[in-house]
């Protein structure tokens, strides 16, 4: 092997190098993607609150979780938990899709 060669498999060139840097972009690129639907999720969480016109001390007793659990789920720094969905989506009337996703009414269509 020449010094070279040996140099770029320090330097983690070659061809198992530019796997594991490609892969490092893509583990980047999914953290960031992540990160943006967590504030995203955590604004409309927000908008749900404003909406029904309440504190994040009382929509957190509401649900049975900390006021800190909230304040993370609506900035964006902890992942919504299934149960709380459940939760928000049964005690304040709203679609999950609207939740989760931001697609849809806020409430149910009025049946007829």
């Amino acid at each position: 092997m020449t010094d070279r060669k040996r140099a770029a498999r320090r330097a983690g060139e070659g061809s198992r190098g530019t796997r594991k840097a490609a892969e490092r972009v893509r583990t980047e690129q999914q953290k960031a993607r992540t990160l943006q639907l967590r504030k995203e999720i955590g604004a409309r969480l927000g908008e749900l609150r404003r909406l029904y016109n309440v504190e994040q001390l009382e929509i957190a007793a509401e649900i049975n979780i900390s006021p800190q659990r909230w304040h993370n789920y609506e900035a964006g720094k902890r992942p919504l938990d299934v149960e709380i969905v459940f939760d928000l989506c049964q005690r304040f009337d709203v679609h999950a899709d609207w939740l989760l996703l931001g697609k849809g009414p806020v409430r149910p269509l009025p049946k007829k």
